[in-house]
């Protein structure tokens, strides 16, 4: 893949738009010190060439949820009848609890949220019987499980030290709370928070707010306490934040009947409690990044993370880290590199560290995943797990195969089931249109098979289920 020129300007616009995804071009103007109408006019030409997507993150440990995890496995299976990346989505893709699902020719790597330790064996239950059923080796993956009250997330997806690393940018902290009107500074979530760097806390205390000037050194405690409870238009804001990221307050108002004005405060009251964070992520691929790494470190007790933090602070200043969470026994990391000699040369530095300390219990386990040979099944879907934890329950999708399975069989499920994979309804979620398509498969495709009768009786079903909803 040919690598793209960035020019200077469009490098540090790049860079911020990353660093502060919730602003306006005003706002980044002023703390960049680059023309708005120059700012508008890369983030345009970027977006148009596919360069970034913009996403919302739901902090869903503060919503009750108790436990992250992630998972790996090698993939041994020679006689596959199917590639490996399309078995796993087959497998994980009904699975709400899995946002992230990344797979290279020869691995894979997931992560999730899950409510209780119950919510997740259940989960790994039928993700085990799904592999038995595809051939998929049952009982080698490995799952590091991450109570949210016992770990600290130094960062959750934010590519902003990534980018200026990469461009070589020599960007120093702002204070933009010097530099900015009060109305730009108020755009920025958690800015008017106290703010905490690594060497300043202590490593088990509960922190409630996010350094955006210093986030790759900022350590954020995350338990599952102080479950913020939400109001019935609360609730249908969460959704549609999540569901249309790119969209302006005015703009989802639009969609969901609520003034824009009450989606504004509520907007920014999850953003103040943290439950929910806007996120600019970056197509590596296309910038020149050659390859992810998900590494798995485990540690002795001397090892623990107050015997661990100053090494982490140096450890994030080094890694371009996607991810990074940490507790007293285990470390994953999911890191992006610009060529395997880079993560060669920062991946020996820090196990070497380790090694000299004593602090690892065990070899530490990496698994490479080649931008060229790699496919993101999942990348932060997490709209299914939100309206799981609403109550919503089952998509419209699911709960229509289970009308169709109890009126005409397993076989009229199936035949749905195969029209719509080969349609553009989406799997997670069902918009209008979405409806709409679906009726007119049931109507050309159920009809002529099981006759009118049944056909209107399952769409009358659906009618009801989509005003319920």
């Amino acid at each position: 893949m040919v690598k793209r020129s960035f020019t200077e300007k469009e490098k540090i616009v790049f860079y911020g738009i990353i660093k502060y995804p919730g602003i306006n071009d005003n706002a980044l103007g002023k703390i960049i010190d680059i023309n708005p109408s120059t700012i508008a006019t890369i983030r345009n030409k970027l977006k148009k060439q596919n360069y970034f997507q913009i996403i919302r993150i739901p902090y869903l440990q503060y919503c009750g949820f108790e436990l992250f995890s992630a998972s790996y496995d090698r993939l041994y299976s020679p006689n596959l009848s199917e590639s490996p990346s399309l078995i796993l989505g087959n497998i994980y893709k009904r699975i709400p609890n899995i946002f992230f699902l990344l797979s290279a020719p020869d691995s894979w790597v997931s992560l999730g949220f899950y409510q209780n330790y119950f919510n997740l064996k259940r989960v790994n239950e039928i993700t085990r019987f799904n592999k038995y059923q595809f051939d998929l080796q049952e009982d080698t993956e490995k799952q590091i499980i991450f109570p949210f009250g016992l770990i600290k997330i130094f960062n959750f997806f934010d590519y902003s030290q990534i980018i200026q690393n990469y461009f070589e940018l020599d960007i120093k902290p702002t204070d933009f709370t010097q530099i900015l009107p009060q109305r730009f500074v108020e755009q920025i979530p958690g800015s008017t928070a106290q703010t905490s760097t690594l060497k300043e806390i202590d490593m088990f205390s509960d922190l409630t707010s996010m350094d955006l000037e210093k986030s790759y050194s900022f350590v954020q405690s995350f338990s599952g306490q102080n479950n913020i409870k939400l109001t019935k238009a609360e609730r249908e804001v969460f959704v549609a934040l999540i569901r249309y990221p790119e969209l302006s307050d005015f703009a989802i108002n639009k969609i969901i009947s609520i003034s824009a004005t009450s989606i504004n405060n509520i907007r920014k009251k999850f953003e103040a409690q943290s439950i929910i964070k806007q996120r600019i992520i970056p197509n590596l691929g296309l910038i020149g990044f050659e390859l992810i790494t998900l590494t798995h470190l485990k540690f002795r007790s001397k090892g623990n993370l107050q015997s661990r933090k100053e090494l982490i602070q140096e450890n994030l200043g080094k890694i371009p880290c996607l991810l990074y969470v940490s507790s007293n026994t285990d470390e994953v990391i999911l890191a992006a590199y610009k060529n395997f000699s880079e993560y060669q040369h920062i991946n020996d530095d820090i196990i070497r560290i380790y090694r000299d300390r004593d602090f690892l219990a065990s070899e530490p386990r990496t698994l490479l995943f080649p931008l060229s040979e790699s496919i993101v099944i999942k990348e932060h879907t997490y709209l299914p797990i939100v309206n799981q934890y609403l109550g919503r329950g089952k998509s419209i999708i699911d709960s229509v195969l289970e009308i169709i399975g109890n009126k005409l069989g397993e076989t009229g499920k199936q035949i749905l089931i195969k029209h719509i994979e080969a349609s553009e309804i989406p799997s997670d979620d069902m918009t209008l249109k979405g409806i709409s398509t679906l009726i007119k498969i049931i109507e050309e495709v159920i009809t002529p098979i099981f006759g009118t009768k049944s056909a209107n009786e399952i769409i009358t079903k659906i009618k009801k289920l989509q005003k319920g909803k």
